[in-house]
């Protein structure tokens, strides 16, 4: 259990905590997954341009995995952060990953500009949005179950 203080919580807040709770999770999920989307329809033409389709298709899901271990990392790491600092230090830098990740995801140079450095900046961008996402649903849960013994 943290060391934070929280005061006594009203009706309203907490279904307000449990609704934005909700939505940002399911936003950054929603960013997550459309990445499978991506790697098969726009990812192969944009960065992969050169390669046979099906290997850039496959090539466009290994950066897709990038993200899985990543999630992993980031529970242990923000996680601990979490426990010795505070959830919401650990959930705000959570949410601040997420979103140079994505943003980092969106405005890449294609093949056409940087060549194949696209496709590592893309791995990477993945990367730290993986990050991101392992610390933030394990601390969008422990930040509700403190809240919920209220």
């Amino acid at each position: 259990m943290s060391s934070e203080s929280h005061p006594k919580p009203t009706l309203g807040f907490m279904i307000a905590l449990a609704l934005a709770s909700t939505a940002g999770l399911t936003v950054e999920f929603y960013s997550f997954v459309i990445y499978g989307y991506a790697a098969t329809l726009a990812f192969p033409k944009i960065f992969f341009p050169r390669l046979p389709e099906v290997v850039a298709i496959v090539i466009g899901f290994l950066t897709f995995a990038a993200g899985f271990p990543a999630r992993v990392l980031g529970a242990f790491v923000f996680g601990h952060l979490g426990d010795k600092i505070s959830r919401t230090f650990a959930f705000f830098w959570d949410l601040v990953l997420v979103g140079i990740g994505s943003t980092l995801i969106a405005v890449l140079p294609g093949y056409n500009v940087i060549g194949y450095w696209g496709a590592v900046l893309l791995t990477i961008s993945r990367f730290i949005q993986g990050l991101g996402l392992g610390g933030e649903f394990g601390g969008a849960t422990a930040l509700l179950a403190e809240f919920a013994e209220y």
